[in-house]
């Protein structure tokens, strides 16, 4: 298949900028599967977050936001895993 690198240039010029990182994935994503096309385990896993990638397009939100939730939930789950550890060992110590 023919690319027209120019018009595919122009087109990209005339994204948002909040377009630009859905290009960047699928870029990505092509530069992997000619380095590793036999990957079944990346395939498998981009298809198993192929809806995770749609309903977080779909939010309109920027990547800056989207990974400001997720580094949120990531230190609520590492505190609350903290938390559980410190009770542990305290149980542990008053039963000795």
């Amino acid at each position: 298949m023919a690319v027209d690198r120019s018009k595919l240039h122009k087109d990209i010029d005339e994204l948002a900028d909040d377009q630009l990182a859905e290009v960047e994935a699928a870029v990505l994503v092509a530069k992997h599967k000619k380095t590793h096309p036999g990957s079944a385990w990346f395939r498998a896993m981009y298809e198993v977050f192929a809806p995770v990638r749609e309903a977080i397009a779909a939010t309109g939100m920027t990547e800056e936001e989207i990974n400001a939730i997720l580094d949120e939930e990531l230190e609520a789950v590492r505190q609350e895993a903290y938390e559980k550890r410190l009770a542990a060992e305290k149980n542990r110590d008053h039963s000795q």
